[in-house]
């Protein structure tokens, strides 16, 4: 499922172990880097993620997952690897 959070945000559930989230976003970055390629292409994309395994013992609310993958998207656009 993906959902437009706000301006240039969104959230994505995916129902997967790490290995396949891993895959749905190395896809996501392949087809960025061939659009970007383009030579009709003016504008190059990118994006930057957070990821966060739903776990009802840790999280008690959507927000509360929501927040934390925020704060592991922006360790990602500082080039940091941001684990919990």
């Amino acid at each position: 499922m993906l959902c437009r959070w706000g301006g240039d945000e969104f959230v994505m559930v995916v129902r997967a172990n790490g290995k396949q989230t891993g895959q749905v976003f190395a896809k996501i970055r392949h087809l960025m880097e061939q659009r970007n390629s383009g030579q009709e292409n003016c504008n190059n994309m990118s994006f930057s993620y957070g990821v966060v395994e739903m776990k009802p013992e840790q999280y008690r609310t959507a927000d509360e997952v929501v927040a934390e993958a925020d704060r592991r998207m922006y360790g990602n656009k500082r080039g940091l690897l941001v684990h919990s």
